[in-house]
């Protein structure tokens, strides 16, 4: 994973290419909700409005989610479970919106020790 320090650099169009194209934003398998989501990039400390123009993706929405495996549901950080059944319910909502399957990207906005920032995408 990458952090600020790596981050920083990230600040004009070409580098931003270079760093996407190594990392792509993991689009969202139906099949493998689960698996796609562990697999999705460190993007913290990005300028995700450069993100936005260069890769033509678009937020949909951001969640803090337990990354330690032992989140509860009553803690301020969604357990990995509940992430996974809103994630289910935002990708059907997108759905039934286009009337046809839409790709859904995740990234990860923010790393903490125990908790993450999973941030959802699509293109538009």
């Amino acid at each position: 994973m990458n952090g600020l320090n790596t981050m920083e650099h990230l600040h004009d169009k070409h580098e931003m290419n270079v760093y996407t194209d190594k990392h792509p934003p993991v689009l969202i398998d139906p099949e493998d909700i689960e698996g796609s989501v562990r697999r999705a990039p460190d993007y913290s400390g990005v300028d995700m409005e450069l993100f936005t123009k260069c890769t033509n993706l678009r937020e949909i929405d951001t969640f803090f989610v337990d990354s330690s495996g032992f989140g509860r549901d009553d803690e301020s950080a969604m357990s990995f479970q509940s992430f996974l059944t809103i994630l289910r319910e935002t990708i059907l909502r997108e759905v039934i919106r286009h009337n046809e399957s839409t790709d859904i990207y995740a990234i990860l906005s923010g790393v903490g020790q125990f908790q993450v920032y999973v941030t959802l995408l699509k293109r538009g």
